[in-house]
């Protein structure tokens, strides 16, 4: 981070190539984006529009905004000869305006860097500053056709009302209409369905054991093998076994619950 303190702030170096800043939290990656944006659009002549800044959450994204828009406020008040003397800020934007002004049919003097910084203000609106999935909505928006992306999709923030209503209705269809579904007996109520759904979707990658299977037969065959798991160590079990290492209480808390899904299972025959 030291290092790009000073390179900033020097007219020499190159922001066309790639850069990358390595910084802890509270070092100071915010001041320094917001060196960057007033360069960019004070002396690159970039419009605001141009200027991509991404970040992780909406908090962070207002945040961003805001702090953009003042230090060029700031810049604003510095060239116009109205900025406070004893304002913190003053160093830093005497040193990116004395920066060579990058010619786009403009002349270098502070009359085009007024403009610039004007024009900036009056698009900030337009200002490309985006959380990460505010950022691909927007490019899957505008590039539906190349992206083949639905263009009246709906990027939503929370499923957690489509999740239930599916879930719903998975649970009035097993639960209710056949008391001899396999799926019946697995879950006491629907939020404990909702809760395995949600957990379910959170990691799209994880495997769910065992594999599912639309043959009733094969159900069956895995009740009977976790029946005869469950009945083998009931019957095996040792005192010198781990359970034997508990305390008394954890102990049968424990044997408790196995014997109730034994005989859960057992009424799965």
């Amino acid at each position: 981070m030291a290092a790009f303190d000073t390179a900033v702030f020097d007219p020499e170096y190159d922001f066309n190539g790639a850069t990358l800043v390595e910084a802890s939290a509270g070092t100071g990656k915010t001041y320094q984006i917001q060196n960057v944006y007033l360069r960019l659009t004070l002396a690159e002549g970039l419009p605001v529009e141009k200027i991509l800044v991404v970040t992780f959450t909406e908090a962070a994204t207002r945040e961003l905004r805001e702090r953009m828009r003042a230090i060029l406020v700031k810049c604003n008040a510095y060239l116009s000869g109205r900025l406070d003397p004893a304002d913190p800020d003053l160093d830093r934007l005497e040193r990116v305006a004395r920066m060579p002004v990058k010619a786009h049919g403009e002349p270098d003097d502070d009359t085009a860097r007024i403009i610039r910084i004007r024009t900036a203000l009056m698009n900030f609106d337009n200002a490309a500053i985006f959380t990460i999935h505010g950022f691909c909505n927007r490019i899957l928006q505008s590039y539906a056709f190349e992206c083949g992306h639905d263009p009246d999709a709906e990027l939503l923030e929370n499923d957690t009302g489509i999740i239930g209503d599916i879930c719903r209705n998975w649970w009035r269809k097993h639960r209710y209409a056949d008391a001899r579904d396999p799926a019946a007996p697995l879950f006491a109520n629907v939020s404990e369905v909702q809760a395995l759904a949600t957990s379910a979707l959170g990691k799209p990658d994880a495997k769910l054991l065992p594999a599912q299977s639309d043959n009733q037969a094969d159900v069956a065959s895995l009740a009977a093998e976790a029946r005869q798991r469950v009945a083998a160590y009931l019957e095996a079990r040792q005192p010198e076994g781990r359970l034997g290492r508990l305390k008394p209480k954890t102990k049968k808390k424990i044997e408790g619950q196995i014997a109730e899904l034994h005989d859960s299972l057992q009424k799965t025959e």
